[in-house]
Parts: structure tokens; sequence; C-alpha cells
């Protein structure tokens, strides 16, 4: 088990420092726009990095990882405190009786000690103050003219490649649908889409009544406007880094729709699988006494029935909040 802890602190730390830049471009990249570039997403050259915050999502982190070992009994431990939630989870019935789940329980914390300390200390290291200009400092971030630089799949870090290739990319991913390019006016597009919500508000299913309601289908944005595909190149499944291999490129559409009222339907769905992920893990629990392996993502689920209080789940909570019994 202690082995199983640290391997997993080792798989973390190797992502942690793994490649975040890949030039897929015909040409070599500013050295100062790559360096840029490698200190991710979150990087500013005008604000020192948060060592408070940087630390609590650490151990958002950790804990997402214990609970994937005692969801049961971790979720009724309202503590953030990372050590005092160890110490009450160790002194649960169930810990206590598999010392298999304790021994790992220690590993862990053991291990994330070790590791909260050297991160503590490489950020404290690190000086992210710049005192170059704004001007300056968007000359040289700026790529070629026939460069772009986009986000890559997988939150991996960003891929500069030529625009032709990118362009390439959503005429391979237009030639796979089904139905060829569509042809539609954005006028068309919204005048039927909102037909479509009016619909669905009016022919909501018995069985998903408690879970959307037909005002979960109104669209009140101001603005309305046809949303935008934009692509993220899958560049883990590149067995080779190069301009040369850019053919045997995929990417990863993902649909901007912030004035889209499709945003409508893809909140409905929200509710719905959240509903759902969160049955199946409860009656994996029910049925073998631990949480599913190939389930995922359950903590985050039950967050969002807890603000939308809908269903069974929603209402208990709901109700708790309000008598004051759950704090």
């Amino acid at each position: 088990m202690s082995e199983l802890a640290t391997k997993e602190m080792e798989n973390i730390i190797k992502d942690l420092k793994g490649e975040s830049f890949f030039n897929l471009s015909s040409d070599t990249m500013k050295t100062e726009l790559a360096e840029y570039i490698k200190l991710g997403k979150k990087f500013t050259p005008y604000c020192k990095v948060n060592i408070k915050h940087e630390l609590e999502l650490f151990e958002q982190e950790i804990t997402k990882i214990v609970n994937q070992l005692v969801w049961k009994e971790s979720q009724y431990i309202k503590t953030k405190n990372i050590f005092v939630r160890f110490r009450l989870l160790q002194k649960t019935s169930f810990v206590k009786q598999n010392p298999e789940i304790s021994l790992l329980l220690s590993s862990i914390l053991k291990n994330y000690k070790k590791e909260r300390i050297q991160f503590k200390m490489q950020l404290k290291n690190k000086n992210y103050g710049n005192l170059a200009t704004k001007k300056e400092i968007e000359e040289v971030v700026k790529p070629n003219s026939d460069q772009i630089v986009v986000a890559a799949d997988k939150n991996v870090g960003y891929v500069c490649m030529d625009k032709t290739d990118l362009l390439a990319q959503y005429d391979k991913i237009n030639a796979k649908q089904h139905f060829g390019k569509a042809q539609i006016t954005e006028d068309w597009y919204l005048e039927n889409i909102k037909q479509y919500l009016q619909q669905a508000s009016e022919n909501i299913p018995d069985e998903l009544a408690n879970i959307v309601s037909c005002t979960d289908f109104k669209w009140t944005e101001k603005k309305s406007e046809i949303g935008t595909l934009r692509l993220m190149p899958k560049i883990l499944k590149l067995k080779r880094i190069s301009k040369e291999n850019v053919e045997n490129l995929n990417c990863r559409g993902i649909k901007s729709s912030m004035h889209d009222p499709l945003k409508i339907v893809q909140k409905a769905l929200d509710k719905i699988y959240s509903h759902l992920l969160y049955f199946i893990e409860n009656e994996f629990w029910r049925r073998y006494g631990r949480l599913s392996p190939s389930v995922t993502g359950i903590e985050e689920a039950i967050e969002r029935i807890k603000k939308t209080h809908t269903g069974n789940l929603g209402k208990f909570w709901m109700k708790t909040l309000t008598s004051g019994t759950i704090c």
C-alpha cells in the first residue's frame, strides 16, 4: 500500500514537471515566447505567485485522492484542514477495521508532508515579478504572422502551429461528419433552437420532472449568437512532435456557447447526468461497500446537485441547510 501511495505521488510530480509547450510549426519559436508559455496557463508577468492559494490547490488534489478511498466516511468531515481530516479519518470505524486502508492513509500523509515542504520552497524561490512594460511583453509573446498558439487537449499546455495546418484540421473534422457541411444562417439557427427549447419545456418526461423544470429551458440572455468551434490539438497522441508529423495530428472540438441558447440544453443535461452519476456510485457502494473504480467526478456531481437543490439528494441537503442539522 505504501508503494502505491509513493507511486501516485511520483506520477503527480512527473506530470507537473512535464513539457508544457509544443512546436508543430515550420519555423523555430522565439525563445522568450517559449519560456513564457512553459510557465503555464495561469502565469502572468504582472503578478507574483500566491503561495497560500497554490498550497490550497495542492491540498485539494490530495483530498480528492483520499476521498476516492474512503468517500462514505470523508463526506461527513467538513473541515478543510487536511491534517485534521486525516486524523479524523483514522478514527472512523471503517478505517480502524481495515489496517491496509489505515496504512495507506498514513503513507499518503507522510509523502504529502514531504512534497508540500519542497513545493513551498520552490514557490518561494520563484520570482514571478517582471519590470517590463506591457508593450514590451506583448512584443515578446507575439508569434509570427503565419503561426498561431492554441491550448492543447487534456490541459497539457500550448501548441504553436502554422495557421494553414489548423485550418486543415477544421476541414478534417467537417469531412468526418455524417451529413457533411451544414449551410445555414445564424438567424435560422437561433430561431429553431429557441423553438426547440420551448418544446422541451412543455414535454419533460415524468421520470425527470423531479430534476429539471420548465424554467430550466427559459432563455433570458439579451444577446444571442451561434456558438463557435475551437480545436484543441491532441498532442499526447503524436509519437513524434514535429512539423513533418502534423498530418497525423487530430484535434478535439470544443464548442464555445457563451451566448448560444444551446447552453440551456447543456445545463439541463449536466443536472441529469450528475444525478445519474450519484445514483450509480451510491448503488455500487450499497452492493460492494466501496467506490466504483470506473466512476470519477462524484464529488463534483454532488456539489452541483447541492447547488441546484434538485432530486431527492438535493432536497435532502436543502432541508439540512435550512434546519441547521449539518454545518
